[in-house]
């Protein structure tokens, strides 16, 4: 399996896709997370849940992990040096990451190497990472937090983390899994857990995204709360780097992408 990730980077099989984050009030973009596909020479993909498990296994994750920050990082200088707006950002890490002890060490030399603000760049990882190591794992995030990274809860509610660890850990945002969102017109329970995450969100004073959103109920639902950052189909799939920047293009009055063009002139309102 090791063999084949190599290989596979080698061949460039893996291609790096985004998925927008949008402010659900203004409809305007306000961030991007980072995925990684892998689509063989030979025509056939393979999911990344089989994958990203596979390579935790193998030990390969750290590899694929600063597969996917070089090409981000590559991305965010090019769009800088064309004029765009510096939009943030998200990537996935695992647990194996940040038991390495040269994991911020590494990541933050590769943000000077390409000279992307720290600011830029988002990691997420899911809560059941935090189940072992909570200690340790909440010092590399907060050496990373210090130089500016934020950092992301993923698939809030699905783990076992403690409520204990959340307080402690150095957590900037809370990313709500989707299957607390489905049928939210109809289904008490996931509203009444909804309500929790979210007064438990405001009281910690975190961020909240909405994830898998995919239809307007339930974005008409969740607009009655102060958190409006989501992300999902009813917006946007997942998107090469083509078709983000022509999608952006569209989604802002179809001004066209360039250095001197109405990015520079400050038309649109993306977060800084």
């Amino acid at each position: 399996m090791s063999q084949s990730f190599r290989r596979a980077m080698d061949r460039q099989e893996f291609l790096v896709v985004y998925q927008p984050k949008v402010d659900m009030q203004t409809e305007k973009c306000i961030g991007l997370e980072a995925l990684l596909r892998w689509n063989r020479k030979d025509g056939s993909t393979v999911s990344p849940e089989l994958f990203i498990p596979a390579a935790e296994e193998t030990g390969d994750i750290t590899a694929l992990t600063f597969y996917v920050l070089e090409y981000v990082c590559q991305c965010l200088g090019e769009w800088r040096a064309r004029g765009m707006p510096a939009l943030p950002v998200s990537v996935n890490i695992s647990r194996r990451d940040l038991c390495r002890e040269d994991f911020p060490r590494r990541l933050i030399r590769c943000l000077k190497t390409y000279r992307v603000d720290s600011r830029c760049i988002e990691l997420e990882i899911t809560e059941t990472a935090f189940v072992r190591d909570c200690e340790e794992i909440a010092e590399r995030l907060g050496i990373l937090r210090d130089y500016g990274i934020r950092i992301a809860m993923d698939d809030f509610g699905t783990g076992y983390s403690s409520l204990f660890c959340l307080k402690t850990l150095p957590i900037d945002v809370l990313k709500i899994d989707r299957i607390f969102l489905k049928d939210l017109a109809t289904d008490k329970v996931n509203q009444s857990i909804l309500k929790g995450i979210l007064d438990l969100a405001q009281a910690l004073h975190l961020e909240v995204v909405y994830e898998g959103i995919e239809t307007k109920a339930q974005v008409d639902y969740l607009k009655r709360f102060q958190h409006k950052n989501a992300q999902g189909f009813y917006y946007a799939g997942a998107l090469t780097k083509q078709e983000l920047e022509y999608w952006l293009s569209k989604k802002e009055c179809g001004f066209p992408l360039a250095a001197n063009g109405p990015w520079k002139q400050g038309l649109f309102s993306y977060a800084e």
